[in-house]
């Protein structure tokens, strides 16, 4: 499959580093901590169920790791940036929504939303270098 960093507004990563080494080097540290990108898209997916949840009554503690600040639904859609993925095309429920969590105690803040769940499960990619952008270690250090 190809990847597009130019599919999203903001990049997905810095220009200059390819893809497969954001990949390799979040690998290595999944290794490192005993994760996987499974658990970091399943603990993404539950936040965003929590925020649709209570997004009327945000702020809201969802538990002693994230705290939601805010769920907004954007304009436009977020397509996959990989070519040839079965989304491709297809809007991904979620993606065109942004949810801003930050860890109460260490001060982490991160944005996410279903693609970003999509690409940590589907694709192994967290992207750098924007709102969006963590590494897998510190993902599991602030957020799980």
């Amino acid at each position: 499959m190809t990847f597009n960093n130019n599919a999203s507004m903001v990049g997905f990563f810095p220009q200059g580093v390819s893809v497969e080494e954001v990949i390799a080097k979040d690998t290595k540290e999944l290794e490192e901590v005993g994760g996987s990108f499974e658990a970091i898209a399943s603990r993404m997916e539950e936040i965003v169920r929590f925020a649709e949840e209570n997004s009327r009554n945000l702020p809201e503690t969802m538990d002693d790791k994230v705290r939601v600040i805010f769920y907004i639904a954007t304009r436009g859609m977020q397509l996959c940036p990989y070519g040839g993925c079965d989304y491709e095309g297809q809007r991904i429920k979620g993606w065109n929504e942004d949810i801003s969590i930050i860890n109460p105690s260490t001060g982490r803040e991160l944005v996410v939303n279903s693609g970003t769940a999509h690409l940590a499960r589907v694709h192994n990619l967290l992207e750098k270098g924007n709102k969006y952008g963590i590494s897998a270690k510190e993902f599991y250090q602030h957020f799980i």
